[in-house]
């Protein structure tokens, strides 16, 4: 993840963050919808992050890039449902991952995380587990559109 402000981001890092974020979704989609449309099944479950939502200083293209996730999903929850195709989202708090390892290292970066009124708890990638095993289930079969938050409550308290 680049942190930077917009003004020194170059296009580059930019588009990197973007492609990660957002065009890779785009080319899953592109390859897996016509075989969910063909056997009228699928799931699709997208990550968002709360920088989506709530905007992160330093953060302009990952924020944008997981927004825009935010409303394919939407999309797809509006093209894709007549054909037995769920899509959901799971929009994490802040959690412990190899491509954040550089911002976690950096104390003054996990003191903004972790203090008033982000109050993020550092999540690990187990803890969303639950949250995806349920919307991939048939429990989940009438499940369509549902941002589900998983963030350790920080949301809510704001």
């Amino acid at each position: 993840m680049v942190f930077k402000n917009i003004e020194d981001h170059t296009l580059d890092e930019w588009d990197s963050v973007v492609n990660v974020n957002l065009k890779s979704a785009y080319l899953l989609l592109h390859a897996i919808v016509p075989h969910m449309k063909k056997h009228s099944y699928g799931k699709i479950i997208f990550i968002s992050s709360l920088a989506a939502i709530r905007g992160l200083s330093g953060a302009s293209a990952y924020a944008a890039s997981k927004g825009g996730i935010l409303a394919l999903a939407k999309s797809m929850v509006a093209e894709l449902a007549g054909f037995n195709i769920n899509v959901n989202l799971i929009t994490p708090g802040f959690t412990a991952t190899s491509m954040n390892q550089e911002l976690r290292n950096d104390s003054n970066f996990m003191q903004q995380i972790k203090a008033p009124p982000s109050g993020h708890k550092l999540m690990q990638p187990k803890e969303l587990t639950g949250a995806a095993v349920f919307l991939a289930s048939e429990d989940a079969s009438c499940v369509h559109g549902v941002d589900l938050i998983v963030d350790g409550g920080v949301a809510a308290v704001q």
